[in-house]
């Protein structure tokens, strides 16, 4: 399909590299920049933030899509076509609630499945539960019945239902054969599957033969393409919070709300999905506040100068702006402007931790107040790697970086489709550990 009066098609203008690049930007991209901020780099697709070559990008290096690395945690990643995989081990707590009074036995029922924690000849540590009045007590693990997750104690003791049987070491004899094994049952399989985001274009001879003699076709051409390609990523901006992790010819992959929903379900009510709706304003909702955050920061996710990352929307904002006020009675909140054109908030209370609005949350939430909280350290992006094996038997995994671009059977002389896609996948490494994601609602 030529344009009027020379030989340019479609796919030779898409196989050409320009000085100018793309031109045409779309006023929804505001929707993108914090995929930005928690390592997906597309800086071409910006107007109003990120960082801009001069001269614009050529259309291939629109195609470019870079990561984030997670150093050691990738080296235990099984990436394909379907799926990404990896393993997380939880925290060895070696503690139980126990289930039932006792009262002046040696015999204690704790939770199920949690005597694998427990050896003979355990020192542990009976400690009490919301003032229940238990005197604490230090006494070592004389028996262990699995069947009944019963454990025998060298003492007669009481205590109330609900206390915690807290390992405090354990006694090995000099001399003898450790027997102590190691169990695998904190160790936890992730998945996440991969998404497919497209967008499909056509061209006739029409388009390009009035396009040519307006506008340079290949401006054209590639403006057309970029439409698609931020329709796309505006999806994929949505599926980053609300996608289902669901397996099959249409996969999906994980969003923030299937982490955060499962770990309130793994964890318990409350445990990831903080409510604020019942608390009274004023500074009763500032010390929950307070607590709520020092709540996700203790968890055991982060080192160094890491904290957990709020993205919220311009109703948590407000909500939070007179909290603030309440706590000094002036606005101690700072506004500052971030890379990507993301705005944040800092303030002296929470002296590391930033509230970063989220445009997508404002469209997909723009009544109610809600924030995210996870570690961004941990969040990143995948496409899948294809295997193939060289001559020499060699295995070689290639991955697949950016849309591609695939034109479609022709079934007609005057029309050419086109679809630019692209698989991706939401990385939420550490979401099997507790209080490292979650949600705020209600501020």
């Amino acid at each position: 399909m030529a344009a009027l009066g020379t030989t340019t098609t479609v796919s030779s203008i898409l196989a050409q590299v320009t000085p100018k690049g793309v031109q045409t930007f779309n006023s929804w991209i505001r929707d993108y920049p914090e995929l930005m901020y928690v390592g997906l780099y597309l800086p071409n697709y910006f107007k109003d933030g990120g960082k801009l070559k001069r001269g614009g990008l050529t259309y291939k290096e629109q195609q470019k899509l870079s990561f984030k690395n997670l150093w050691a945690v990738e080296a235990d990643m099984t990436i394909n076509a379907n799926e990404v995989t990896w393993y997380e081990a939880g925290l060895m707590i070696e503690e139980s609630a126990i289930v039932g009074a006792v009262t002046a036995s040696a015999d204690i029922v704790i939770e199920t499945d949690k005597v694998k924690y427990f050896k003979v000849g355990d020192v542990v540590v009976i400690k009490e539960d919301n003032a229940s009045g238990t005197t604490e007590v230090q006494t070592e693990i004389t028996a262990i019945n699995t069947g009944t997750d019963t454990i025998t104690v060298a003492d007669t003791l009481t205590a109330a239902d609900g206390d915690r049987l807290l390992m405090a070491y354990n006694l090995i004899e000099y001399g003898t054969q450790v027997a102590r094994g190691v169990s695998t049952g904190d160790v936890t399989p992730v998945k996440t599957y991969f998404q497919t985001f497209g967008e499909s274009m056509s061209f006739n001879s029409n388009e390009i033969n009035q396009a040519r003699l307006l506008e340079d076709a290949q401006e054209y051409v590639k403006s057309k393409f970029s439409v698609a390609i931020n329709m796309c990523n505006n999806r994929f901006a949505r599926a980053f919070y609300l996608a289902r992790n669901v397996a099959g010819t249409k996969s999906e992959t994980a969003g923030l709300e299937y982490i955060i929903n499962a770990a309130e379900t793994n964890f318990g009510a409350g445990s990831a999905i903080i409510d604020f709706t019942a608390v009274a304003d004023g500074k009763a909702k500032a010390k929950k506040l307070v607590e709520t955050i020092n709540y996700f920061n203790a968890a055991p996710v982060y080192n160094g100068s890491e904290t957990p990352t709020f993205f919220v929307n311009n109703t948590f904002i407000t909500n939070l702006s007179e909290i603030m006020f309440d706590m000094g009675n002036y606005m101690t909140l700072k506004e500052k402007e971030i890379e990507f054109g993301l705005q944040s908030y800092s303030s002296p209370f929470f002296r590391w931790v930033q509230f970063i609005v989220s445009h997508t949350l404002n469209r997909l939430e723009p009544v109610k107040s809600v924030g995210y909280v996870f570690p961004k350290h941990l969040v990143t992006f995948k496409t899948p790697e294809y295997t193939s094996v060289t001559d020499a038997g060699a295995l070689v995994k290639t991955p697949v970086g950016g849309y591609q671009v695939l034109k479609m059977p022709q079934t007609s002389v005057d029309l050419v489709d086109y679809t630019a896609q692209i698989r991706m996948a939401n990385v939420f490494v550490g979401s099997s550990v507790k209080a490292s994601y979650g949600k705020i609602i209600e501020l």
